[in-house]
């Protein structure tokens, strides 16, 4: 497991997650710190041992990947993958890839991905949409502040009766989402 949040208030706890476990989801509006802890967490997952580290983002458009090993890049081939039990595939801006009607390579292999368990797709999204929350075993929710959308993205509303503005505007605060139950979290890196 991978400890990527720390405690930053009275209400968050300090958390863990496993990145060997499941798909995780981490959903959100722009400039909220998703794209740092994708970051992140891909840092230290390639330090790990017995994990292959992919890692994926559009620019312009264009998909591209590459292998994360020892904190170095290097470009990615399905050909390379080292014989570990697990890769982590981390998908930044991922929103597009859930159209149903997309059938190029990239969004085929990243629906195949989430649904194979020798692989754990930690993938980032702006957009909420039911698709997201089919297979994940975690949901990082950053929230918005706007009460409908963020329940919409899976923040209970107990928990978001006990949020204060500051929590919807403070970088780095999340809703950690793991089955039923959920915490507040502050996401360090």
């Amino acid at each position: 497991e991978i400890a990527q949040c720390l405690v930053g208030s009275e209400m968050c706890k300090e958390t863990a997650v496993s990145l060997t476990g499941g798909n995780i989801g981490v959903i959100g509006p722009q400039g909220r710190g998703k794209t740092t802890l994708l970051k992140t967490l891909a840092r230290h997952a390639s330090m790990a041992d017995g994990l292959a580290v992919r890692v994926s983002s559009p620019h312009r458009r264009v998909w591209g990947s590459q292998w994360l090993r020892n904190g170095r890049c290097t470009p990615y081939a399905s050909s390379d993958a080292p014989p570990p039990p697990h890769i982590v595939w981390f998908v930044d801006d991922a929103d597009e890839l859930f159209d149903p009607f997309r059938t190029d390579e990239q969004a085929l292999s990243f629906t195949h991905a989430l649904a194979d368990e020798s692989v754990s797709v930690v993938f980032a999204v702006s957009t909420i949409r039911p698709t997201y929350t089919r297979a994940l075993q975690y949901q990082i929710v950053f929230p918005c502040g706007e009460r409908t959308s963020d329940l919409m993205a899976g923040v209970p509303a107990r928990l978001l009766d006990t949020m204060s503005h500051i929590d919807a505007d403070n970088a780095g605060r999340a809703v950690l989402i793991e089955g039923t139950s959920a915490c507040l979290v502050q996401c360090a890196s």
